[in-house]
């Protein structure tokens, strides 16, 4: 495991609350990865809008690595979120 997720954990679950949780963007072209709608469309819009791949843990509720995909998109990210 990256020792960077414990790092952005707490980051991706403010973003979560505050942003994302109660106002889900779920388009048609979301991949299906966990079965659940809302978890898909937020890593989906993480990757796409942010730069951010997550995988998620067995339980599906806790990051066990990521990779930037947008360097430029991840960091607009954590400036703005940290």
């Amino acid at each position: 495991m990256n020792p960077d997720v414990y790092v952005l954990q707490p980051i991706i679950r403010k973003y979560w609350v505050e942003s994302f949780k109660d106002n889900p963007l779920i388009s048609g072209n979301t991949p299906v990865s966990s079965g659940d709608v809302v978890k898909d469309s937020f890593m989906y819009h993480l990757e796409v809008d942010h730069g951010i791949k997550i995988c998620m843990d067995e339980t599906g509720y806790l990051m066990s690595d990521f990779a930037v995909v947008d360097e430029k998109k991840f960091m607009w990210f954590m400036m703005r979120w940290q």
